[in-house]
């Protein structure tokens, strides 16, 4: 079997002289007969009468050949449509594809407008049955092929399509596949804090209770809220923290805060340790008495 072994292995060194991507779970010293006769058979995509060579090799050793398929074929896996997906989270996101041969092939996202994105900068050897590439989507980019550049990855409704990227086919068809339906890439949150109330225009009175009420998206509890009661000159009256952020900050208006117009400010840290603030939309007015 070795001197067989041998023989096949020289005739491919011939036979594939044109044309040879070693597929990564078969390099030679690990090939077995039966996979570098089916690797010979692959040839039927560029070099028909190379093939058929091989085939009479395989045959004169009584070898069962394994694929006999002369193009290859593909098919998208995953995501096939429907799906969402986060930009900003670390965890990267398996883009899977089906190939009945091992050929090189571009993996690109198709946006329903837009220029394609190719997620490598060429094309990758597929493995068969299936291969898959593991996606960072908050650092993922996008790649001119023939102009050698690259631009950041944005979100929007794209659909995957690998396609063949080997040497001329003896055929015209174009070997691709695509997402049977389209999914999402979401975009990064953008952290914010925002006053509801009091927001502009109320009436409140002193010497009470009132609850301040926020919307907060893209933070953590870990940070204080800083709470700024802020005169129509400018001016800090009255200054409050707290922790926590589920929408509302409970505020005494003492008895001495002059009437007048007033705005609250509230401030806190964003995940990634930038300040973010936010005022009420116009003056709302403090009373001495009851209204």
């Amino acid at each position: 079997m070795n001197k067989i072994f041998l023989t096949l292995l020289l005739t491919a060194s011939v036979f594939l002289s044109a044309f040879i991507f070693i597929p990564r779970e078969t390099q030679a010293a690990e090939m077995s007969v039966t996979q570098l006769i089916e690797l010979l058979i692959s040839i039927d995509v560029i070099a028909p009468e190379k093939a058929e060579a091989a085939r009479q090799v395989a045959a004169s050793l009584d070898i069962p050949i394994i694929s006999q398929n002369p193009l290859p074929y593909l098919q998208v896996l995953k995501p096939n449509g429907g799906e969402s997906m986060e930009m900003d989270l670390d965890i990267p996101y398996a883009f899977s594809w089906g190939a009945s041969l091992a050929v090189p092939v571009n993996i690109a996202l198709v946006p329903t407008k837009g220029v394609v994105c190719n997620l490598t900068p060429t094309p990758v050897l597929s493995r068969r049955p299936s291969d898959s590439m593991n996606v960072l989507l908050r650092t993922a980019r996008c790649y001119d092929q023939v102009k050698n550049t690259s631009t950041p990855l944005v979100h929007g409704t794209y659909k995957m399509r690998v396609t063949y990227a080997g040497p001329k086919l003896a055929t015209s068809t174009v070997i691709k596949d695509e997402s049977d339906s389209a999914f999402t890439i979401k975009p990064t949150p953008v952290p914010a804090i925002t006053v509801t109330y009091p927001n502009g225009g109320e009436k409140i009175t002193r010497n009470d209770y009132y609850d301040i009420k926020y919307t907060v998206t893209d933070t953590t509890d870990e940070e204080p809220i800083y709470l700024s009661l802020i005169n129509a000159d400018g001016y800090v009256i009255k200054n409050a923290h707290k922790f926590g952020k589920n929408g509302v900050f409970e505020l005494r208006i003492d008895s001495t805060i002059d009437e007048g117009l007033y705005k609250i400010r509230l401030k806190t840290m964003a995940d990634d340790k930038t300040e973010i603030e936010d005022y009420s939309d116009t003056y709302f007015w403090i009373s001495r008495q009851t209204l």
